[in-house]
C-alpha cells in the first residue's frame, strides 16, 4: 500500500472516530425545540418527540 493511500485511510479514520466521541458527547435526548408555554404548543411539541 502507497503511503499516500495510508495516509488517506489514517485520515478517514480520524474523522470518524471523532465523529463518533462527538456524537457519544451530546445528550441523545437534547433537541432543538424551545419548551412550549401553551396548551397547544404541548401537544405539538408532544408529538414532535414521540
Amino acid at each position: 500500500m502507497s503511503s499516500k493511500a495510508a495516509a488517506g485511510i489514517a485520515g478517514i479514520v480520524a474523522v470518524a472516530w471523532n465523529s463518533g466521541l462527538a456524537m457519544a458527547a451530546a445528550d441523545p435526548y437534547q433537541l432543538n425545540l424551545p419548551e412550549p408555554q401553551t396548551v397547544i404548543a404541548q401537544q405539538i411539541y408532544d408529538q414532535h418527540t414521540m
